[in-house]
């Protein structure tokens, strides 16, 4: 069965490389993606993917506040939501697990690393 990602991320070259490496984890899974994270929350009204992948740094909200909003949405409480970015701080990944994300990852500048990465959360959930 296809699983569905969502990816949020306001930059386009990382949602690139972030779709590059779920393609090589060689499962079924199709990547959706949402450049603007108000939006992102409001087509999570009727979209319920498998798994969503929020970055930190964005304009209008960051991630955490995204992360915050998306666990508002009764239909996809228990999805899985990584917060991923180039530099998460400890206070930072403590706040996402508060806020009740899945996982904190960071940006790889390597595919298979970050590959590897989100294998384990795609096993883990």
């Amino acid at each position: 069965m296809t699983k569905q990602i969502l990816l949020i991320d306001d930059d386009e070259d990382e949602i690139d490389i972030l779709t590059d490496a779920i393609k090589q984890t060689g499962k079924p899974i199709q990547c959706l993606y949402e450049k603007d994270p108000v939006l992102a929350i409001a087509r999570l009204e009727h979209l319920q993917p498998d798994y969503i992948f929020v970055d930190y740094n964005m304009p209008k909200i960051n991630g955490l506040e995204c992360l915050a909003e998306i666990r508002k949405i009764g239909v996809i409480q228990k999805v899985p939501v990584i917060l991923y970015s180039s530099n998460i701080t400890e206070d930072v990944r403590m706040k996402a697990t508060a806020l009740g994300a899945a996982a904190c990852i960071e940006k790889s500048f390597s595919l298979p690393s970050l590959t590897r990465n989100i294998l384990k959360i795609i096993d883990n959930y």
